[in-house]
């Protein structure tokens, strides 16, 4: 996913969902929380642009995965995990818009 604009960055956007899944709040409470977040409305419609509804199975896996040996590689090492993904969900859009 990417989000390069004047407001809203990749990282913002994995910020808003990344809270909103863990806290297992809406993204409307997540950029609420977030001072400095875009509007929910702003997120979803990045989200749209991006996300294909009939592959949204697939990206549910591939990110529980990945997350899973984040998990395993923390608990040895303690490296951080928003890059990782950020990166990993760069190349799915990627590969998808090709």
């Amino acid at each position: 996913m990417k989000a390069n604009g004047y407001v809203a960055t990749s990282v913002m956007l994995f910020d808003v969902l990344m809270k909103a899944a863990s806290e297992n709040i809406s993204i409307d409470a997540a950029c609420r929380d977030l001072e400095h977040s875009v509007s929910s409305n702003r997120v979803r419609e990045l989200l749209n642009k991006q996300l294909n509804v009939e592959q949204l199975q697939r990206y549910e896996d591939e990110i529980s995965m990945r997350l899973w040996r984040l998990d395993c590689r923390n608990r040895c090492s303690g490296i951080a995990w928003r890059q990782p993904l950020i990166n990993m969900m760069s190349r799915t859009t990627a590969r998808r818009s090709n």
